[in-house]
């Protein structure tokens, strides 16, 4: 019986250290920066200076009365003088407040630092967006 006893110890200790090593490891969020923006109709509304390596959508209200639209991120490109839509694309929604980052929408990723950013409306605006940059 002290054998199982032991063995079955041993397997948890296993687990348990496991368990560390994936929480240990897990990529941490990477927004350092967060802001309350208006956006623009199919382009950036108010911009910030990016912080970090992520633009993301961590809350938002349509103020149209529909309560659901579709948010795109857009980053400057100095060499061209525009606006350029995040791979990403829209992403629709209805209004929401984020309760954790894991619930949080990457609208943009690997943005350099100082890098001008925004978020666009696909169907009206101006609406409100909380973001994480």
């Amino acid at each position: 019986m002290k054998v199982k006893k032991s063995m079955i110890a041993g397997a948890l200790a296993v687990a348990a250290f496991a368990a560390t090593l994936v929480v240990g490891f897990a990529p941490a969020a990477s927004a350092c920066a967060t802001a309350h923006i208006r956006t623009g109709l199919g382009g950036p509304g108010q911009t910030v200076a990016s912080t970090c390596g992520d633009l993301s959508l961590i809350g938002a209200d349509d103020t149209s009365g529909a309560n659901f639209d579709g948010y795109a991120g857009f980053l400057y490109n100095s060499s061209t003088g525009g606006w350029q839509i995040c791979s990403s694309g829209y992403y629709l929604t209805a209004d929401f407040t984020a309760s954790s980052s894991s619930q949080w929408v990457i609208l943009c990723t690997g943005v350099l630092h100082g890098t001008k950013e925004g978020v666009g409306s696909l169907f009206d605006a101006p609406d409100w967006v909380w973001i994480a940059y």
